[in-house]
């Protein structure tokens, strides 16, 4: 693993104030939660926007806004932990960062989550610029 994403992952915990985020680089640039002992409730797959090659683009659209869908966000509250799919390959440029109309900074990320983990045998290699950013008042 570079020095570069190592930077990335520092920055990535030092910026998203209230969730805490514990990662290793294992063999071949894989990362792995180490918070085995942790009693974590993740948010499922579904409520995560992944495009065609396997980036992570934030929450879908009905995570967020959408009342009425089985995957909105007020029937997760029993969840505490983001756990970014195997899958994934690298995270957007603002995954999880929006600018509203107001044109104040904002999290998409709730309130009730404080963790942040990668699942077993992530291949995650780039995590880009305030992807995470978490502005909490």
């Amino acid at each position: 693993m570079n020095k570069k994403l190592n930077k990335k992952l520092l920055n990535l915990i030092a910026l998203c104030s209230g969730i805490t985020a514990t990662v290793a680089i294992g063999i071949g640039g894989i990362v792995y939660s180490i918070q085995e002992n942790i009693h974590q409730i993740p948010l499922p797959y579904e409520v995560y926007e992944i495009d065609e090659n396997n980036t992570l683009l934030g929450f879908q659209d009905a995570f967020l806004n959408d009342p009425t869908s089985p995957i909105y966000k007020d029937n997760f509250k029993n969840c505490d932990t983001m756990e970014i799919p195997a899958i994934v390959t690298s995270v957007a440029d603002n995954a999880f960062f929006d600018i509203p109309q107001s044109g104040d900074p904002s999290s998409t990320i709730p309130s009730f989550i404080t963790r942040l983990t990668f699942a077993e045998g992530s291949h995650c290699s780039s995590i880009g610029e305030n992807a995470f950013f978490s502005f909490h008042h």
